[in-house]
């Protein structure tokens, strides 16, 4: 399906980039890496999205979406789902980033999508929407084989040498230690400072 916006064209190819652009724009927004850092749920994070998406779906559809609807539905989000507020301007930063992105897409342009996803890969950027990687199950070790009778009893767990099994020294144990702060959140084009608590009246 195809949809006029400003007289151009926006084909379902450039509208699944476009959709990935959203997820790049904000998963380099500090402020939301760090509520998500602090509390969010993947639930969060797809509920943010969603609303996000069907702003642009109704704008994809010729509906008048305004810039001011972004930041109303970012702002919502925020303070709704992740309890966290903005002071700092990063919401409007954020929604014109987004708005631009549309923009471009619908003009037949990439150069936001590719300076986003650029950006992502030159900061080591991970996608807060990327999902979450399958680990496989645990196999059961397979029972011993009986022993062929003549053959020599196997050796127990305590004659085979395990050099590599035993622990390191204690100058080593610090760079195996997970440290309990949060990761420092990667640089991004908008200054953010982040206001926990609900707002006082």
């Amino acid at each position: 399906i195809n949809a006029e916006y400003m007289g151009v064209t926006m084909d379902d190819g450039t509208w699944a980039r476009f959709l990935v652009g959203i997820e790049n724009v904000l998963s380099r927004w500090t402020l939301l890496r760090a509520a998500v850092d602090q509390m969010a749920s993947e639930r969060e994070l797809r509920v943010l999205f969603a609303e996000v998406e069907q702003l642009f779906v109704e704008k994809r559809r010729g509906g008048s979406v305004e810039r001011e609807d972004i930041e109303d539905i970012l702002e919502q989000c925020l303070e709704e789902d992740f309890h966290t507020f903005s002071e700092d301007g990063s919401i409007e930063q954020v929604a014109a980033a987004l708005d631009e992105l549309f923009a471009d897409c619908a003009a037949g342009r990439d150069d936001r999508l590719v300076h986003h996803e650029q950006a992502m890969v030159r900061t080591g950027t991970p996608s807060l929407f990327a999902p979450a990687p399958v680990r496989p199950r645990k196999t059961r070790d397979p029972p011993p084989s009986a022993a062929e009778p003549g053959a020599p009893p196997a050796p127990t767990a305590d004659a085979i040498p395990t050099p590599d099994s035993s622990p390191p020294p204690s100058d080593a144990l610090a760079d195996l230690t997970i440290s309990s702060a949060p990761p420092s959140a990667p640089l991004d084009e908008w200054t953010v400072v982040s206001k926990r608590g609900r707002r006082k009246n």
